[in-house]
């Protein structure tokens, strides 16, 4: 057998990219950018982090080394570290606006095989994308159509969570675009579910709405919106809500 030409390589990560009220991949078109990364978009859908380029490892805040380190894990296939050695940070947008834009992180190179279970580097990474104010909706879905200021103005880059006041599960997530305008669908909400104590059946669910904001953010760039859902030392407002199948629903919030 001649072999004409070889060229093997390690493939860094996968990048799948969610539509957050059905959960399912995003297969339209997106614009997915990180510096000194080349992406390839494969027929799964999912975007392949195929090559570091030497620029983003020699930067002046890595750690000496970092670039012969991950090239030789590149080309031999060695173990991958225990603790990952890159923070790579990536931008996504929709070009036809069904999505808002975002910033995510992947964390080079993906963990190692844990016992019995699937490696890391083997599963793409999960990037939610939140709905645009006006995207399109199901009529089973719950949804909320949110305005949110703060001292007066809209609140761009909020980010909103819902979760079930029993059990604590989520059941719906958004980010406001720049005027303080969120869509938030909870696409899991039956119609009628068992009820709990005297109540046989429940239409409604109880829940409680968590918006997030940063008020030091630049409005017109976009941030990481788990990474504030979950970061401390930022605006916060906790709403009870009772949300049912079908029901759409205007609310204005006021941020402190």
């Amino acid at each position: 057998m001649l072999v004409m030409e070889s060229d093997v390589r390690r493939i860094w990560a996968a990048v799948r990219f969610v539509d957050a009220p059905s959960q399912r991949t995003v297969e339209a078109p997106l614009q997915v950018s990180a510096r000194g990364v080349r992406w390839v978009r494969n027929l799964s859908g999912l975007h392949v982090l195929a090559e570091l380029d030497e620029t983003l490892l020699a930067a002046a805040d890595r750690p000496p080394g970092l670039a012969a380190q991950l090239a030789a894990y590149e080309a031999a296939f060695e173990l991958a570290p225990a603790v990952p050695a890159l923070a790579v940070s990536g931008r996504v947008s929709d070009p036809s606006g069904r999505y808002l834009p975002r910033l995510f992180t992947v964390n080079l190179p993906r963990a190692q095989l844990p016992p019995g279970r699937s490696a890391e580097r083997f599963m793409p990474v999960e990037v939610m994308l939140d709905p645009a104010p006006a995207a399109p909706l199901l009529g089973s879905w719950a949804a909320l159509h949110v305005g949110i200021t703060h001292a007066g103005r809209p609140a761009a880059h909020a980010v909103l969570r819902l979760h079930r006041v029993a059990g604590g599960q989520l059941l719906g997530r958004a980010m406001s675009d720049a005027r303080g305008q969120a869509l938030l669908v909870a696409a899991g909400i039956t119609q009628v579910t068992v009820g709990q104590g005297e109540l046989v059946v429940e239409r409604e669910v109880e829940a409680d709405l968590t918006v997030s904001f940063d008020p030091a953010a630049d409005p017109l760039l976009p941030l990481d919106p788990d990474a504030l859902a979950l970061r401390a030392g930022v605006v916060r407002r906790i709403l009870r809500r009772n949300v049912a199948s079908g029901r759409v629903e205007t609310l204005a919030v006021a941020l402190p």
